[in-house]
């Protein structure tokens, strides 16, 4: 953890020491900021925490050279540790690129399939075009031959008539010629205007390189975060290892006296704010419209464990042909998240752990059905969206890799700091 990268603590700390800002400086990292740091102590002899700010957003600090002093960081580490996170950060944009190669190639495919269909549908109308005016001219060039045949009948009659034999064998003659030039003229007009598909070359597959600058920050601190042996948690996660590892310490009757003095509602040992009160008042209408718009009877969940730390419930469940189905009901007090579902046609993204650990708890569960619900509103008081096993078995996977992650670093802390997982119930604590 003291190795992160992912905030500027050391560099706070080197302000006020010079021989630090070298020792930071000479190892690349965060050079840049460094080098602003630098500038303002030269110039002001000092630097307050608010230039401090300032010079951290400064834009000296350009994304690529961020990028590269994490990456150098990462070599630095994986030399020093034997590790290959670099490694894991090179297939990565590897692979992002052939996705990227593979979906441009698709898009290029989709292109070239819809102009293919395009040109061979007015190819067929320009066959059918031409079909009927050949048709039309082979129509006329036979009437303008019969003309001429019945024309130059009557003229070859009267020399024969006549004896005027060398002025028939003429006329025989100029009426075959006449007849084969418009023979002639159909058959050339035929030929240079017959339509021609001329085909449109496919696209060929252009592969990409992969570059690890070109990865974004957040990809590579993800990557860095999932690499099994060097974990970072997010600030998100910190927060509740903190809150977790102080209710291990927190002396339960002293603090549940302190909020009955100070006049908190409870009902346990931790602490309801506002929106949750709300939530948790309106959850049983809140179960009722689901059982009404689905027709079925979900019933309350009862808590399942996932191991000796950590379980879950979910809000209801029920079975449909056998198959058990779990929910998540949130009657959410500021009424633009209720409609945002609405809106969007898309879970609210806040909760997506949540309703996947509903499926990782309920290892029978088909299906999580998350239901927002708003008894103020006088229309669309109900919003419902499947979230299908079947269709998000890799995001359970990261899910449980992730839980098993925390737990491990959790059950540290607790050996480190000399703390037990607290056991008793709330009525358990009043009474002791």
């Amino acid at each position: 953890m003291k190795d992160s990268f992912f905030g500027q603590s050391d560099v706070t700390q080197a302000v006020e020491n010079n021989a630090k800002l070298e020792a930071i400086a000479a190892s690349g990292f965060v050079e840049p900021l460094i080098q602003a740091i630098k500038w303002h102590l030269n110039r002001f002899g000092k630097i307050t925490s608010s230039n401090f700010s300032k010079v951290k957003f400064l834009e000296v600090k350009s994304k690529k050279q961020t990028k590269q002093s994490i990456l150098k960081w990462i070599q630095a580490k994986d030399e020093e540790r034997g590790t290959n996170h670099y490694l894991e950060l090179q297939n990565l944009a590897e692979s992002i690129a052939q996705y990227k190669a593979e979906n441009d190639h698709k898009k290029a495919m989709d292109a070239w399939q819809i102009k293919t269909n395009k040109a061979l549908a007015k190819f067929e109308e320009k066959k059918e075009k031409y079909a009927d005016d050949i048709e039309d001219r082979r129509i006329k060039a036979n009437d303008s031959i019969s003309k001429n045949k019945k024309s130059y009948a009557i003229k070859i009659n009267k020399a024969v008539e006549k004896g005027e034999t060398e002025k028939e064998d003429n006329l025989r003659i100029e009426l075959e010629s006449k007849c084969k030039a418009i023979e002639k003229k159909l058959t050339l007009f035929a030929e240079k205007n017959k339509p021609v598909y001329v085909e449109i070359p496919k696209p060929e597959f252009k592969k990409i390189e992969g570059d690890v600058y070109k990865l974004t920050k957040a990809q590579i601190e993800d990557t860095y975060r999932k690499i099994e042996g060097d974990y970072i948690l997010t600030g998100t996660a910190l927060s509740y290892l903190s809150k977790l590892l102080w209710e291990c310490d927190l002396d339960k009757k002293k603090f549940i006296n302190d909020c009955l003095e100070l006049g908190y509602i409870r009902d346990d040992v931790s602490i309801k704010s506002s929106s949750l009160t709300y939530g948790l008042k309106y959850e049983p209408l809140a179960l009722e419209a689901y059982n009404e718009q689905l027709k079925v009877k979900a019933t309350p969940c009862k808590t399942v464990l996932f191991d000796g730390y950590f379980g879950d419930t979910a809000d209801f469940s029920y079975h449909e042909d056998g198959k058990l189905i779990v929910g998540e009901i949130k009657n959410p007090k500021n009424g633009a998240n209720h409609y945002k579902g609405l809106v969007t046609a898309v879970a609210d993204g806040r909760y997506d752990d949540q309703n996947l650990g509903h499926l990782l708890g309920n290892k029978d569960a088909v299906r999580c059905d998350f239901f927002t619900y708003d008894h103020r509103v006088r229309k669309n008081k109900t919003s419902l969206f499947h979230i299908f096993r079947e269709d998000v078995t890799e995001e359970l996977a990261d899910l449980e890799i992730r839980l098993n992650r925390f737990v491990n670093i959790y059950i540290q802390e607790l050996d480190r700091l000399g703390l037990e997982v607290p056991r008793q119930s709330y009525e358990e604590i009043m009474a002791s």
